[in-house]
This record gives structure tokens, sequence and C-alpha cells, in this order.
């Protein structure tokens, strides 16, 4: 088998691979690209036909590592890969779902009232934990109160949320 026969038979795993390991459909064609490319100028580096499936594996696994390395080198992030909002596939089709908002609406009012007096009140100050004692985490800071509570439903619902 040639090298083109055994690329059309191995392409779609390959596609799949990346595409499901990529970002940006467009980064993942120009990865593939790349990939593609690279296996055809190294097939005679192949040393078993057998292995063809694994080795382009490689090479398109060794591709997206260098795509997130030369990203992660230029420190930037594009404001998308920053959205709150999923894309999520249910009985309406295609929807936006914001995650932050659905999680806070699954806790109860006091363990919403625990996050919002610990993140944008800086409650209570470093050092003063005493406020904290008649929190319902029984002293526990309310950060670790509000993380247990989101952890286990049960134990922090109050049952007006």
């Amino acid at each position: 088998m040639d090298f083109e026969e055994m690329l059309a038979e191995h392409r779609q795993a390959v596609e799949r691979f990346v595409k499901f390991r990529l970002p940006s459909p467009a980064d993942a064609e120009d990865i593939l690209q790349d990939v593609f490319v690279t296996a055809y100028h190294k097939r005679e580096q192949l040393k078993n036909p057998a292995a063809f499936k694994p080795w382009l594996l490689s090479i398109a696994r060794s591709k997206c590592h260098d795509y997130f390395r030369d990203r992660a080198g230029k420190m930037e992030i594009p404001l998308d890969d920053l959205m709150e909002n999923t894309l999520s596939y249910g009985r309406f089709g295609l929807t936006h779902q914001d995650t932050v908002q659905d999680a806070l609406m699954h806790l109860g009012n006091q363990d919403q009232q625990i996050l919002y007096l610990f993140f944008w009140r800086q409650w209570p100050p470093e050092g003063n934990c005493g406020a904290a004692a008649n929190s319902p985490g029984h002293g526990e800071k309310p950060a670790a109160y509000g993380q247990n509570a989101f952890q286990n439903p049960v134990h922090g619902n109050d049952g007006n949320g």
C-alpha cells in the first residue's frame, strides 16, 4: 500500500484527534496540513507500514504540543477563550449556557451570600475569623464553607435556593 492510500485510510482518525485537542477550527486545519506535509517528507523513516496510524498520530500529537508551546510562549489568550458562556447541545438545539451563573443558582441563598461576602467584600478580614463562628460552617472560613457546600449540595442548601 502506498503513502496516499494509507493516508486516505487514516485521515479521518487524525482529523478527529487534532480537532478534538485544538480550540480553533482554523488552527486545527493549519495543524492538520502541517501534519500531512511532515508525514510526507518523513515517510522514508517509517519502517513498518502496519504502524502507519500510530506513527501519523504521534506526528499529530507532536504538532499539537508545538502549537500549545508556541501559544503559551506568546502569553496571548483570545477573549473568546475567556467567555463564561459555553455552547451546549440540548433538546432545543445549540444554546449558550452561562456556567458560572448556573453553578451559583444551584447554591442556597446563604451559600450565595457567603461567596458574595468573601469574594466581593473580602469578609472576614485576614486574622479575624471570629465572625465566621456564627456561619453555618461553624468556624470554617466562608470560602471553605462555600466550596464544601458546592461540592456537596445537601450539606449547604438551606432550601431557599
